[in-house]
């Protein structure tokens, strides 16, 4: 966030974050390297990776986050997972200011 207010002149209280479709909570399990790393209670088999992000996020004062309910893993239909189906191929994302 520092980067973006020296460099570009935009504030916290400026940006809008929209997290997508990813895998969720209730598909993403974890072993103990990634549950120490986060530093989640022991015994946690699962993370929350949009919860992780929106933290993140709201340390740098960013207020306005919204993120999307779909999980890719299980939502066969709709979306992608290369948990699912590994291969080459990639989701994209895009930022804009």
């Amino acid at each position: 966030m520092i980067r973006f207010k020296n460099d570009f002149g935009i504030r916290a209280q400026d940006v809008f974050a929209y997290i997508g479709p990813h895998i969720k909570q209730c598909c993403y399990e974890i072993g103990s390297d990634v549950q120490k790393a986060f530093e989640l209670p022991d015994g946690t088999k699962k993370l929350s990776l949009s919860l992780q992000a929106v933290k993140q996020m709201e340390a740098f004062g960013i207020k306005r986050i919204y993120v999307n309910s779909h999980c890719t893993c299980h939502e066969t239909e709709m979306f992608y997972s290369y948990r699912r189906q590994p291969t080459d191929s990639r989701m994209m994302s895009i930022i804009s200011v």
